[in-house]
């Protein structure tokens, strides 16, 4: 069970109380504060490594993510290490402070509990330094899939869907429906687990250098059986909000079909953002006048039906991640023959 909150005593986080297999000592980590791989509003993402290996084998389900993930035969384990973001000019209290730390700690035990899975960003440890914990991550050279997707952007003419040879991380329209469809298997498991993410989006997808997909950013996530966590929290994600979410403050796992749905439209309009035209304080009359995002060039109309079947108005008519998992199983085998499903190359003359 995750403890809420109110629950944590973050003050003893360095105590024996608090201590378990999965802390590693701030000694065995190097933080590269010169290379930040992201940043929120409450926390910074840094690049760093493990020096002391021998350490991580001392927990047998870390050792099962590491060797799974193959961190072990790398000439040195790369991670990504999530601080909080504590400036002291800025903190208004100790108690705000401890919120946040409150957070952290939940955030570490969720993913604990949830353990590896291949399509999911998965917890290598946590240390402390100073008066906050870290989490330590798997690393995903390749960064997160909307910064992806809008580099990519620049070389692409989606009237001609034709792309510049000039760009050399191009993927084609078989590799978006893969990473789509791994995005979709981590929501299968987190659906399993009676777990709502509550921020599907590109910007919490990461890829790994062979761009396999994998879900992360967890700071959301609450349990179906659990009553919502009487905790301050971001803003949320209201252009990827399901309807009964902005109208009710409703959260299921069809809330996060909802939320998938939007971001295939963000995938299959290479990075485009949804509803671009349209002021937040309005998202909810759009919607409720049955206004929904519009195809995509590079999308096919199978596709865009199962959009369109994932931004239904009735939550339950929407399609379980099962089942949009074998949709796209089956897209993905259509689109398996040689030179078919790829947006074509112009080449251009150097110059």
């Amino acid at each position: 069970m995750i403890p809420r909150s109110s629950e944590l005593d973050v003050s003893r986080s360095s105590t024996n109380s608090m201590l378990d297999a999965w802390q590693v000592d701030k000694d065995s980590v190097a933080i590269d504060k010169h290379t930040v791989l992201g940043k929120g509003a409450f926390s910074i993402v840094y690049k760093g490594h493990l020096k002391h290996e021998s350490q991580l084998w001392t927990n047998a389900r870390r050792k099962s993510v590491i060797l799974a993930l193959g961190m072990a035969k790398a000439p040195r384990m790369d991670v990504a290490i999530k601080v909080i973001h504590y400036n002291p000019a800025q903190q208004t209290s100790d108690t705000n402070l401890g919120i946040n730390i409150s957070e952290y700690m939940r955030e570490i035990l969720l993913m604990k509990e949830l353990g590896y899975h291949p399509h999911v960003l998965n917890l290598i440890g946590w240390m402390t330094s100073g008066r906050a914990p870290s989490l330590i991550l798997e690393y995903c050279s390749k960064g997160d899939l909307r910064h992806y997707l809008k580099d990519m952007s620049e070389y692409v003419d989606m009237e001609t869907k034709q792309i510049s040879t000039g760009y050399e991380n191009f993927v084609g329209l078989k590799d978006l429906l893969r990473i789509s469809w791994e995005v979709c298997d981590a929501l299968v498991f987190f659906s399993s687990k009676k777990l709502v993410h509550r921020d599907v989006a590109a910007r919490n997808v990461m890829l790994t250098d062979k761009l396999v997909a994998k879900l992360g950013d967890f700071g959301l996530c609450q349990y179906l059986t659990k009553e919502p966590y009487p905790v301050k929290r971001p803003k949320l994600p209201i252009k990827w909000m399901a309807i009964e979410s902005l109208q009710k403050g409703e959260f299921s796992s069809k809330t996060d079909v909802w939320s998938f749905g939007v971001l295939l439209f963000e995938i299959f309009s290479i990075g485009e953002t949804p509803y671009k035209n349209i002021e937040n304080m309005k998202m909810l009359l759009h919607l409720i006048d049955g206004k929904r995002l519009e195809k995509p060039d590079l999308c096919s109309e199978q596709l865009y039906d199962l959009m369109r079947g994932c931004w239904n108005a009735d939550p339950t008519n929407r399609p379980s991640f099962e089942e949009i998992r074998g949709k796209l199983s089956n897209l993905i085998e259509e689109n398996s023959q040689d030179d078919y499903g790829y947006i074509q190359f112009l080449d251009i003359p150097e110059i």
